[in-house]
């Protein structure tokens, strides 16, 4: 009788364990497949971005901010258009002019004409 009452016990975990991954697994197909990308749309939207990331790295070379920190977020909206928010961290950022800062800003906005109507914006910080 023991034996019997645990097999039932494996078996009704099993299954619940089994409804749980199906549960996340769709929820995770259900959340991809909102965003009405297909999977090659995503990854060249992913080399481009790799591509963005290391153009910014390049230009903060030549302002003299090599190994700058640099983070970007995207965010897909409902309506399917595209924000991201590029955030750059350097010391050598406190000692740049505020008219090399918006030289810097519009370089910056030039990188990102092939993202289309993908609005950018751009945030500094320099740690001490």
């Amino acid at each position: 009788m023991k034996t019997v009452r645990r097999k039932i016990a494996l078996t009704a975990l099993g299954a619940v364990l089994i409804a749980i991954i199906f549960f996340c697994f769709s929820k995770s197909v259900y959340s991809q497949g909102r965003s009405g990308l297909d999977v090659s749309d995503r990854e060249s939207m992913d080399e481009s971005e790799d591509e963005y990331i290391e153009q910014v790295a390049e230009l903060m070379k030549e302002y003299g901010c090599e190994y700058s920190g640099i983070t970007m977020t995207k965010v897909f909206e409902a309506d399917g258009s595209r924000s991201y928010q590029v955030l750059i961290h350097h010391r050598n950022l406190s000692f740049l002019s505020e008219k090399e800062m918006q030289e810097l800003e519009k370089r910056l906005t030039e990188f990102s004409l092939p993202f289309g109507d993908a609005k950018f914006t751009y945030g500094f910080s320099c740690p001490s």
